[in-house]
């Protein structure tokens, strides 16, 4: 029985570490005119753990409501204008995270990127703080900020 338990754990895992916590998001981002637009929203859609799941933050909540765990833990931000890889930090307990991968918002299939959604690594850092996402403007001064606390 321990084992048919544990078969399922690492199955399981397996899974879930395969999944594209990208897929079905739905950010629509106002059309760039030319390339590189200003920021001008940012967004932490979505929280994903082992024993949370998927959780999908919407716009203007501050806590997340599923219980989560640092095992497999991943956030996914969203920016609307040019920022992303190498503009955008997510900070949680005053540490930089790590970004997994990114992929193009372009809300009016034109080839030009409207935005950008990224998956950000978290695994085993521990829970009971504020995620504090900041998107940079590529090309231009200032940022947008939001922040979400992960209940511990």
């Amino acid at each position: 029985m321990y084992r048919l338990f544990l078969l399922y754990i690492v199955i399981s895992s397996y899974i879930f570490a395969q999944e594209d916590f990208l897929a079905n998001i739905n950010i629509y981002c106002p059309h760039a005119r030319k390339v590189a637009p200003n920021v001008t929203a940012a967004f932490i859609v979505r929280v994903i753990s082992a024993k949370g799941g998927i959780e999908d933050i919407y716009e203007g909540q501050e806590i997340a409501t599923r219980k989560h765990s640092s095992q497999g833990l991943k956030v996914v931000t969203a920016v609307c204008g040019q920022g992303g890889l190498g503009h955008d930090f997510l900070l949680y307990g005053g540490a930089i995270l790590q970004p997994i991968k990114e992929q193009d918002i372009d809300s009016n299939n034109d080839g030009i990127s409207d935005g950008f959604l990224i998956l950000w690594d978290m695994d085993n850092k521990g829970l009971g703080g504020t995620l504090v996402y900041k998107a940079h403007s590529a090309n231009a001064r200032g940022y947008q900020e939001v922040r979400l606390r992960l209940p511990g």
